[in-house]
């Protein structure tokens, strides 16, 4: 797993890590989700 952080301790690296990468991935996810809703309901409503 990568690392972005490094303060020493291994359970608070892959702590700060994980938060870090779903702050980063949540508007891309959050925006591929909108557009698929937007499709959906213009197709099946």
């Amino acid at each position: 797993m990568m690392t972005f952080f490094q303060t020493g301790n291994h359970v608070f690296d892959t702590l700060l890590t994980i938060i870090f990468l779903f702050l980063v991935t949540y508007p891309i996810i959050g925006g591929f989700s909108w557009f698929i809703g937007v499709l959906c309901y213009t197709f099946f409503f």
